[in-house]
């Protein structure tokens, strides 16, 4: 019998606590400080609860590749609806429950989106049909999910938080720029899956393994997504919207006539691709505008112009409440020559916190008056 060194073993154990550490200190640099937040503030939970939890999916597949990280995909092996009540009261917002999955959406503090899943296996006995769902280890779990890429999860369990589960080596595939099934029939049990891999070959730019393509002209030469679900198509709509290049992926699903299967009337024909060019011109000139005059990082300027873009509202009330008060700055500095106290006149601004504009104006005329 080999009998390990006792040495040998200490510097194995040092070796596996530093590349966990490496794995922890990647996801901070990599999330913005409202997801660092709101891993936080799951995880408290769930332990809290005695459930193991794991940072899994998309999420770790973007801490790793650089991508934009768009949400986090937490999985716990037990019952995450349970704990829908301790992340309430923790700040979580829960706008939708998936009961046959056992899956919370959350929307988190900062407008971070969630999702906290059950660790499962999901069993297929035919096309087309839902699958047989029943808890799991989230090694199984990790067995049943669509591409290497997305089949990795870190632990944020006390005793091994930041050990990287990879059983696919999904790493080696985002070093390689490879999408990869994780078995054969992966396409034929789930046909979305198919749409899925078109969307993440446009947006990523990756093609698919060799073995993977394959499989996956096979499955639409015998049109298998025909079997598709309306959740699913529902899903992958809403899907397009959180992408960077939106154009692009559409003509992607076009030139695969997936886009037929999401709506049967749309086509690029009917897009305003002008109008989508010039938007994403201003969004780039955005994001500069941030990069030349913020110390922001990346993901929070993303964050920020895609929520005024969204809600353009709310950056018109900004830049209207900003004229306003260098108006009123400006009429101060005018009557108050020497007396005026910049730091006065901020105290006077925001002392009584938001107000209608017309009643700021009399307010500040007032101080005004008060300083003579």
């Amino acid at each position: 019998m080999e009998i390990s060194h006792p040495l040998a073993v200490r510097r194995s154990r040092s070796r596996r606590s530093q590349i966990m550490a490496d794995y922890i200190y990647t996801m901070e640099i990599r999330l913005t400080p409202d997801q660092q937040k709101g891993v936080n503030l799951v995880q408290d939970v769930a332990r809290a609860a005695g459930m193991n939890i794991y940072l899994t999916g998309g999420a770790i597949r973007d801490i790793i590749s650089g991508f934009t990280i768009r949400d986090l995909d937490f999985t716990v092996q037990g019952n995450p609806l349970k704990l829908q009540k301790d992340l309430e009261r923790a700040g979580a917002q829960v706008p939708a429950v998936e009961e046959d999955t056992r899956t919370l959406y959350l929307l988190l503090p900062g407008n971070v989106r969630a999702e906290m899943s059950m660790a499962r296996t999901e069993r297929y006995e035919k096309t087309g049909k839902p699958p047989l769902i029943a808890p799991a280890t989230i090694q199984e779990d990790l067995r049943r999910r669509d591409f290497t890429v997305n089949a990795m999860a870190l632990s944020l369990n006390e005793g091994s938080r930041g050990l990287l589960l990879d059983p696919f080596n999904g790493v080696a595939d985002i070093e390689a720029k490879l999408l990869r099934i994780l078995h054969n029939y992966a396409f034929v049990e789930d046909s979305s899956r198919l749409i899925r891999a078109t969307r993440f070959a446009a947006r990523f730019h990756w093609p698919l393994e060799e073995r993977t393509q394959q499989r996956f002209d096979s499955a639409k030469e015998n049109n298998y997504i025909e079997h598709i679900s309306r959740s699913a198509i529902g899903h992958e709509i809403g899907q397009l919207a959180y992408e960077d290049d939106p154009l692009h992926v559409v003509k992607t699903l076009e030139k695969e006539d997936w886009l037929k299967v999401l709506h049967p009337h749309w086509s690029t024909a009917k897009i305003d691709t002008n109008g989508l060019g010039q938007l994403m011109k201003t969004r780039q000139q955005m994001v500069d505008f941030f990069h030349q005059h913020t110390a922001m990082d990346d993901e929070n300027i993303n964050t920020e112009v895609d929520r005024y873009i969204a809600w353009p509202a709310q950056a018109l009330s900004y830049k209207m409440g900003q004229m306003k008060i260098l108006e009123l700055r400006t009429r101060a500095q005018k009557e108050l020559d020497t007396k005026f106290d910049l730091r006065a006149f901020h105290d006077a601004v925001l002392d009584q916190g938001p107000l209608p504009l017309d009643l700021l104006e009399t307010k500040i005329n007032a101080w005004i008056a008060a300083q003579k």
